[in-house]
């Protein structure tokens, strides 16, 4: 497990200098305005995604119980009927900006509700495999398809047009590497029919599913809520372009690898009741994070003079943003870990209350500052307030849970 995660640090660090170089190169050649909008247009599609998303951890806690059953196409129809029930929603979000040569309902119906949703699928069989060698090179392989498709396509369409295509040819790339390296996972794996085993899939997956949906909400939000809430396209494209691509860059090193990783270790040693060795990993958690956190306070020394020589000019106020949210990773961490803890146990219910808690509290402080004529920057205060509670709580169902 610890050879893992390390090997995928380090791999996932060096998919972020690609795909931070690639944002770099995107900011010199964009408008702030146009590439503002585009990565907030891709977080109001990956609002409507959130949906679906619960699929993977009741795979996974299926899979760790020896139960795997038909995984029928019911799910596949309700990607469909969902998809098309949400595609007037889209529509009305874009509805004020479309004279920006961005994203149109069709397109993005045709790319985060069928590549996006096949791509996704996979990626959960090989997470409830434990394909761990195939799950290593996914961010590469996105990354590479992403920007070598760019490139090529840059030489027959505008900048934004190739980077829409170069984004489904990113998701195409995925589920074929995929296929190629884990031949033994099927589009549709059928073992069979025990009922109660599949009404417990069903509902995990729903309480996963909402779970998944409030635990991202809010930072997808952030970013819609400064588009509608605020008009203010200057922060917004900060906020897009550098802080938010540093923070996921961060959190893809740091937290995705032990929420990735963990779970189905966790959910096994559950089984198990195999509880000492959960509480060992728990302390070497910790002490992990600890070390994180001194990390993340020196970082905050360097972010002014690293933006400032990495971006344009105008993009220099940004490291404010990112400061305030810096210090809050290794809490993120410790959660999805506890939380990871709590769906070992079955309780997908408390993680549920964990993350509604979470989107309470950032609804609730967002209404406030704005209330008060706190400016545009004052939701990456909102996102602090939200993930510490969200902390202190699954702390508080993990630690009752493993007595």
């Amino acid at each position: 497990m610890k050879s893992i995660i390390s090997k995928s640090m380090m791999l996932t660090m060096a998919v972020i200098i690609v795909n931070f170089g690639f944002k770099i190169y995107l900011s010199y050649h964009i408008s702030k305005e146009d590439i503002g909008l585009f990565y907030t247009s891709i977080d109001m599609v990956a609002v409507v995604s959130l949906f679906f998303t619960g699929y993977k951890d009741s795979m996974i806690k299926v899979f760790a119980e020896n139960n795997f059953l038909a995984i029928k196409n019911y799910i596949f129809r309700q990607y469909l009927i969902m998809s098309l029930l949400f595609l007037p929603i889209l529509y009305l979000m874009f509805e004020n900006y479309q004279d920006v040569n961005i994203l149109y309902p069709v397109t993005l119906f045709l790319l985060f509700f069928t590549v996006s949703q096949v791509s996704n699928y996979y990626s959960y069989l090989n997470v409830a495999h434990r394909n761990y060698n195939s799950m290593l090179y996914e961010k590469s392989i996105k990354a590479i398809s992403l920007i070598l498709s760019f490139v090529i396509l840059i030489k027959f369409y505008s900048l934004i047009t190739s980077l829409i295509l170069a984004y489904i040819v990113q998701l195409t790339m995925h589920i074929l590497y995929i296929k190629i390296t884990s031949p033994h996972i099927y589009f549709i794996d059928v073992k069979n029919n025990d009922k109660q085993v599949y009404k417990k899939f069903l509902k995990n997956f729903k309480i996963s599913t909402v779970t998944s949906f409030f635990g991202s909400i809010t930072i997808y939000l952030s970013a819609i809520i400064l588009f509608y809430l605020y008009a203010d396209s200057d922060i917004l494209a900060q906020y897009q372009v550098v802080v938010k691509s540093i923070f996921f860059a961060l959190v893809a090193v740091f937290v995705h690898p032990i929420t990735a990783y963990t779970f189905p270790e966790l959910s096994k040693l559950i089984a198990q009741k195999s509880y000492s060795e959960v509480k060992q990993l728990d302390i070497k958690i910790q002490k992990y994070l600890g070390l994180f956190f001194i990390f993340t306070f020196i970082l905050t020394l360097f972010t002014k003079r690293g933006i400032g020589l990495m971006f344009p000019s105008d993009y220099a106020q940004s490291y404010k943003m990112l400061n305030i949210l810096l210090p809050i990773l290794p809490f993120i961490a410790y959660t999805s870990f506890a939380i990871n803890i709590i769906k070992g146990f079955d309780h997908f219910d408390l993680a549920l209350y964990v993350r509604i808690l979470g989107s309470v509290v950032f609804f609730g402080s967002t209404y406030l500052f704005y209330l008060f004529d706190f400016d545009a920057t004052s939701i990456v205060y909102s996102l602090d307030l939200s993930f510490f509670a969200m902390f202190l709580h699954a702390y508080y169902y993990k630690q009752r849970l493993l007595k």
